[in-house]
């Protein structure tokens, strides 16, 4: 029997949950040994960078091809707009690895509003968002300009990836908490975790983990 894994890493062992999928891997998994830690891929004007501090574990945030789509899962992570400035977002840089010869040429990703400390009311979205960079699962990612007010927001990512063609992607843990943990979602609770909507991360993979996801937002800020 295969498995999909949530988490990649040292606490793959204990997270792996059967699933019975031929050929699939599994959400959480440790950094392979070939990753530099805190891989920089840094977009040229910095908005925001928590893209340091790399944990052992990575977490799956995938879109697969239509038949495992009961696994497809997001996770998302925070960040604060500071009062004074409206930024205008153009890259998303994130540090993460394959289980396998990956490939992902596009992500899924998705700026949300925050309410209670979850990622909810979708300010952007865009399913087909340009990988530039691809360093074994570390991404720059061209996003249209987005332009977000003072507040508190959440940003996921989802590599747009067939299991068949390139197996698993996940996204790295970092141990230095800024704002709330991590959020992660699979709707179609095909990991069994009952997370179908957003949830803190602890919540939906009660393991060994770290609280936030490594990244960086690049664009410009503008004094309003």
């Amino acid at each position: 029997m295969s498995k999909f894994s949530m988490i990649h890493g040292a606490v793959a062992a204990a997270a792996l949950l059967a699933l019975g999928v031929a050929n699939a891997a599994g959400p959480v998994k440790s950094a392979p040994a070939g990753i530099s830690p805190a891989v920089k891929l840094m977009p040229a004007a910095v908005l925001y960078d928590q893209n340091d501090n790399q944990g052992a574990n990575s977490v799956t945030s995938q879109n697969f091809e239509s038949s495992f789509d009961a696994y497809d899962s997001i996770a998302a992570d925070d960040f604060t707009v500071p009062a004074g400035f409206k930024w205008l977002v153009n890259q998303v840089t994130v540090t993460g690895a394959y289980t396998s010869t990956g490939g992902a040429t596009t992500a899924h990703v998705v700026f949300y509003k925050n309410k209670a400390n979850l990622p909810q009311n979708i300010v952007a979205d865009y399913p087909a968002a340009l990988i530039t960079t691809d360093s074994a699962g570390s991404f720059v990612i061209s996003v249209p300009k987005t332009a977000l007010k003072p507040g508190k927001y959440w940003v996921g990512v989802q590599a747009n990836l067939d299991f068949g063609v390139g197996g698993q992607w996940f996204w790295s843990d970092r141990t230095v908490q800024a704002g709330v943990e991590t959020s992660w979602m699979n709707p179609g609770n095909g990991f069994g975790t009952g997370c179908t909507v957003f949830a803190p991360l602890s919540v939906c993979i009660p393991a060994t983990f770290d609280p936030d996801r490594m990244f960086a937002l690049g664009g410009k800020a503008k004094p309003i």
